[in-house]
């Protein structure tokens, strides 16, 4: 079980959920 693949994991969703943030933040009309 290595330990970076799980710090990589977490970064991943982090970066994933600040797009999120970035895309509604883009696109005011599509948020929900």
């Amino acid at each position: 079980y290595i330990l970076g693949g799980e710090i990589k994991i977490s970064l991943f969703k982090k970066l994933n959920f600040l797009m999120g943030r970035l895309s509604l933040i883009m696109n005011p009309c599509h948020g929900h």
